[in-house]
């Protein structure tokens, strides 16, 4: 009788053992479906990182750029405004220098040289 028991009990450990690694092995692929799936939306995630990294970093490329085209815009009106200014100064001030027209050259003047009033 014990045998009997003991048989039986070895059966139904053994029959037990069965069923708990067959719903295991079903828990194990459903956990590997699930990291596949998850392992390709890391991969997905990881790659629009870096096309959003790489956008940013030509966004500021970019950005860079036009404050560099900015910069030099503005230096050259500030130059043609400062050089505009310099030409009209200097036209303005030149406009307002005596001229000798009316007064004789000492080359071409009528006034006797020393020469001559000694004769």
């Amino acid at each position: 009788m014990d045998t009997v028991r003991y048989v039986s009990y070895s059966v139904g450990r053994g029959i037990a053992r069965t069923e708990m690694e067959v719903e295991m092995e079903s828990q194990i692929e459903i956990k590997n479906f699930e990291i596949a799936r998850l392992m390709d939306r890391l991969h997905y995630y990881e790659a629009v990182n870096r096309e959003m990294s790489q956008r940013n970093q030509e966004a500021v490329e970019m950005a860079r750029r036009d404050r560099h085209k900015m910069k030099r815009r503005q230096r050259w009106v500030w130059g043609s405004i400062a050089t505009a200014i310099t030409l009209g100064t200097a036209a303005l001030v030149w406009s307002y220098l005596p001229t000798d027209k009316a007064s004789p050259s000492p080359s071409s003047s009528s006034a006797p040289d020393h020469d001559d009033c000694a004769k």
